[in-house]
């Protein structure tokens, strides 16, 4: 498989999985996942994500930027499966035009500022190398990014 092939192959695969885990490294060195909804995924796949400034993320960003995103879809786990996970690093923007391009009224419970809240920011997480691990191949697949 080439690198386009296992690029269209991790887009079939993100495609069904809406809440990936998203990993960043904790102040002892572990990491941290919890489940996030990116609200855009690019072609280069680079990955979008709001957040508060006030998250324990934003400050594990800022103090290591390596991160990691995994999805992954299980139809049966002894015939059919796939992950991805795009290692990258991560940074956390205000930029107007991001914010303005995200927001939806739907974050004001969050964010009562609105678009101007100063805690409304934009995980913007750059990838670095992927890799595509299914039931179809021995091995898990790597593309540096």
């Amino acid at each position: 498989m080439d690198d386009q092939e296992v690029k269209t192959r991790a887009r079939e695969v993100i495609a069904k999985c809406p809440f990936p885990a998203f990993a960043t490294v904790d102040d002892r060195g572990y990491p941290q996942m919890r489940g996030m909804m990116p609200v855009l995924i690019e072609d280069d796949f680079t990955v979008y994500y709001i957040t508060s400034r006030m998250a324990s993320k934003c400050r594990q960003i800022a103090a290591s930027p390596k991160v990691s995103t995994l999805w992954m879809h299980v139809v049966d786990p002894m015939k059919e499966w796939a992950s991805v996970l795009i290692k990258g690093e991560a940074a956390i923007s205000d930029d107007r035009a991001l914010r303005e391009r995200f927001w939806m009224e739907e974050l004001r419970g969050f964010f009562p500022g609105g678009v101007d809240d100063p805690n409304f920011v934009i995980l913007v997480c750059k990838p670095t190398e992927m890799i595509l691990a299914d039931h179809a191949n021995m091995m898990p697949i790597v593309v540096k990014m």
